[in-house]
């Protein structure tokens, strides 16, 4: 989990998984943005929270 400090205005993050990982779920704030691959926290007020689900791809071997 990634916290970002009330200290400006504006915080991205970018997430990559490892290989032969993919991004399942991006919760933040506790609340699903999906699978994304960034997300940007505007107008920063007070502390925000990040967790990011990963999951192993499937071989199509």
């Amino acid at each position: 989990m990634l916290t970002a400090e009330a200290v400006s205005q504006r915080k991205s993050f970018t997430i990559t998984p490892q290989a032969r990982y993919e991004i399942k779920e991006v919760l933040v704030d506790g609340q699903s943005q999906g699978a994304v691959t960034s997300y940007t926290f505007t107008n920063i007020t007070e502390n925000h929270s990040i967790s990011v689900t990963f999951a192993k791809k499937e071989d199509n071997e």
